[in-house]
């Protein structure tokens, strides 16, 4: 739950430096980092979401000791793996 939490804050922090320090008054050469920077964002918004539901779920579990699976479907080297895929495939 801390890595996502981790991940999100240096996806958040990248994000919000390439929108920060893109020029403005270069459209052509600005315009698709800024695109790049908020898509960073968004999903670091998505990551920290699912966070804080993962430990919701796992605090109800041990609150009930339920009995179950207590990992993750995905894990954070596969996710490191599709957000480099998809900063290659933007780049």
């Amino acid at each position: 739950m801390m890595t996502w939490l981790h991940m999100a804050s240096l996806l958040g922090s990248i994000g919000g430096g390439m929108m920060g320090f893109a020029r403005l008054g270069d459209i052509d050469s600005s315009e698709p980092i800024h695109i790049m920077g908020a898509m960073m964002v968004a999903i670091a918004i998505i990551f920290v979401f699912y966070s804080l539901t993962t430990f919701y779920w796992r605090a109800r579990a041990l609150r009930t000791r339920s009995a179950g699976k207590d990992r993750e479907r995905a894990g954070m080297g596969e996710t490191e793996m599709w957000c480099l895929w998809w900063l290659w495939w933007l780049w």
